[in-house]
């Protein structure tokens, strides 16, 4: 296809699966506030996207939704998508910037992925599944921080093992930048 931009229409809530997959010219996308759900293989293979930004009410990303996007650079994401960030952007190597709009509850993450009733042992191998989902982002250096962002534990920091900057908003009533 040649479609390189795609801004889809306020009130749309679900970008079905297979939507857009396999436009390799696209080159940017806006995703409405109205969205809160985002099939898989949506934009699989769009190999010309550079940057994605997916909104706070987004609550439900599929699997592969935007796998082989191999161009891209820069995520922004809910925090509570954290998790899934591996299985959301498979094949995404080039991503050098995350940035994550709103809170990272470390205990909420694990509760997630293991369920409300958690050993020790439980934490620790799920600690160690986030840390596997995040660690196929070799090039992320920087993380941002938007002012929605109150919360975040350095549990949560330390699976990001190639950061040099985290970037915080100027906005940001919690932490500050130096």
């Amino acid at each position: 296809s040649n479609l390189s931009k795609i801004t889809i229409s306020s009130g749309v809530i679900n970008i079905g699966s297979g939507a857009f997959e396999n436009c390799s010219n696209l080159a940017e996308i806006v995703i409405p506030k109205s969205v809160n759900s985002i099939g898989e293989n949506a934009f699989a293979g769009c190999s010309s996207l550079k940057s994605i930004e997916i909104p706070e009410n987004v609550h439900s990303v599929s699997s592969a939704s935007f796998k082989d996007c191999t161009s891209v650079e820069h995520i922004s994401i809910p925090g509570r998508l954290l998790p899934s960030l591996s299985d959301i952007f498979e094949g995404c190597h080039a991503v050098s910037t995350l940035t994550l709009t709103s809170d990272i509850d470390f205990f909420k993450l694990m509760v997630e992925l293991c369920g409300d009733l958690l050993s020790t042992d439980e934490v620790a191998e799920a600690l160690q599944m986030l840390k596997s989902n995040c660690s196929a982002f070799t090039k992320l250096t920087t993380l941002e921080l938007t002012d929605k962002v109150t919360e975040i534990d350095p549990e949560t920091l330390a699976i990001f093992t190639s950061l040099k900057a985290i970037r915080i908003s100027k906005k940001n009533k919690v932490y500050q930048s130096e």
